[in-house]
């Protein structure tokens, strides 16, 4: 922190060194300055800009799952705060929406995955920039490919290939899950082809194998232990992928250009808060309360799931995330022709500022 150099606060106290200074001449003089400054601090007097200034505010759209626990972690022990961030979530369930927010401009940031419906909205024209990855998928993954627990008492389903001719349900096309499927059923020598696919929520697969309505699902967590807990359902497959992205933390770029300081601010503290998460640190009770608080899931069941991982320098790996943009490109999702360089649409600048800081050093390997 520093004193306001242009406020009448601070002209006034400049003034009053100099007269000191120019009166006494002498160490004694000096020092009785330096005193005059120190009482002023201790009463209040002066004006600082840190407190001066109003916090930024700053609109992030958001889905409560674990995959956004950095900035539940942020917000509740106050780092966007101390960043002078005045953060708001706005909780969206549908990528939709989030498109909707970020191309009116109510929102300054975007998080999720970067699925078909995104990269179709940038060749349009909506302007955004990936600054960071929201969590990186390593096994045991955080969306597994399971079969009810029926059919693998029976005995019915005891592998992934044994699901061949039966039905299979993901949450949505044209999105990583899409992508999880296809990974998923080739570890039993399996394709899409060779199940039937449905698109349900996740709550929604869970009832539907509860009732013998399918057979499997790609499950994410919390749902998936909560419904492994309830002796509904059995993991299959959770190892199909290995430090791969697909979700993203992203800027407009109107406030990229206009409110930079911000943005590195904002990066700081989501960054701090990945530090926090590593680890053991995702089930320390502290942490564990703050996620409990945002995605109103029991605390003791987080502490049971797979959970996803949060790189704390934020380097995004822009090759999956172009690896996902070819397979949607493959799967007919993609409304045009011309394929993306996703490397454009990236600005790593903002986490390496973040990893040049103090708040985040970087990770000795």
């Amino acid at each position: 922190m520093f004193l306001s150099k242009q406020g009448p606060l601070g002209r006034s106290l400049r003034s009053s060194w100099r007269r000191i200074t120019r009166t006494l001449g002498t160490r004694a003089g000096i020092l009785a300055a330096t005193l005059l400054i120190a009482a002023t601090l201790a009463s209040g007097w002066l004006a600082f800009d840190t407190f001066a200034q109003a916090p930024t505010k700053i609109r992030v759209g958001q889905t409560p799952v674990l995959i956004s626990a950095p900035l539940f972690i942020a917000q509740e022990k106050g780092y966007f705060r101390d960043a002078g961030l005045d953060v708001e979530f706005v909780d969206i369930w549908q990528a939709s929406e989030m498109l909707a927010g970020i191309a009116s401009g109510d929102l300054q940031i975007g998080t999720g995955g970067v699925g078909a419906g995104l990269m179709n909205a940038i060749n349009r024209g909506l302007d955004v920039r990936i600054v960071a990855p929201l969590h990186t998928e390593r096994p045991p993954v955080t969306t597994p490919l399971v079969v009810s627990k029926a059919l693998w008492d029976s005995g019915q389903v005891r592998s992934v290939a044994d699901l061949r001719g039966r039905t299979v349900a993901i949450n949505s096309k044209g999105s990583a899950v899409e992508y999880w499927l296809v990974a998923a059923l080739a570890t039993g020598g399996l394709t899409p082809n060779d199940v039937d696919v449905q698109v349900l929520s996740f709550p929604d697969a869970v009832t539907a194998m509860a009732n013998g309505a399918i057979a499997g699902a790609l499950i994410g967590e919390p749902v998936a232990t909560r419904a492994e807990q309830g002796g509904i359902i059995v993991r299959l497959a959770e190892d199909f992928v290995d430090e791969f992205q697909v979700t993203a933390v992203y800027y407009t770029g109107n406030f990229v250009d206009r409110q930079r300081p911000a943005g590195e601010a904002f990066m700081r503290a989501f960054l701090r808060a990945s530090r926090d998460l590593e680890g053991t640190g995702y089930r320390s009770p502290e942490n564990l309360a703050i996620l409990e608080k945002y995605t109103k899931v029991p605390a003791a069941t987080i502490g049971a799931s797979r959970l996803p991982y949060h790189d704390p320098e934020g380097r995004v790996r822009v090759q999956d995330f172009q690896q996902l943009h070819d397979f949607f490109m493959q799967q007919g999702t993609l409304t045009f022709s011309q394929p993306l360089d996703i490397g454009r649409l990236v600005d790593t600048s903002f986490a390496d500022e973040a990893r040049a800081s103090a708040v985040v050093p970087p990770v000795r390997r």
